[in-house]
């Protein structure tokens, strides 16, 4: 789980490899535990998504990002305040990926496969 408002960055290129840094140094959670600390602050629940972050045989590890309207702007949590949290499921996809070809979910894991596939693709 992470606090959408705890990321700094200055480009999104740069987001990716803090997130994937801090994302493999950190310990997995039961679902339970999550729908625990997510349930303490529903209420004030905004914006939630969910990444695959790695794929295996028996398990499936889930990146949860969160916004709170606490963390908000104070004016424009006076217009959300009392809208329920939008929730998002996302698959990041390699570059260049053609759409209807099945893909490994874990590619972003694999930096030097990555770096060989790219190159490989702009010859194509």
């Amino acid at each position: 789980m992470t606090d959408i408002k705890g990321l700094k960055y200055s480009n999104l290129h740069k987001l990716k490899k803090i997130k994937q840094k801090t994302n493999s140094k950190k310990t997995p959670q039961s679902l339970n535990s999550v729908v625990e600390t997510l349930a303490e602050f529903n209420d004030d629940l905004y914006d939630v998504v969910l990444y695959v972050f790695k794929a295996k045989n028996n398990k499936t590890i889930i990146e949860i990002e969160y916004l709170k309207k606490s963390d908000l702007d104070p004016e424009y949590y006076q217009k959300i305040k009392d809208n329920s949290p939008m929730f998002h499921a996302k698959i990041i996809m390699p570059p260049h990926q053609n759409q209807l070809v099945k893909f490994d979910v874990n590619w972003q894991n694999n930096n030097v496969l990555n770096s060989v596939k790219k190159i490989l693709s702009r010859f194509k």
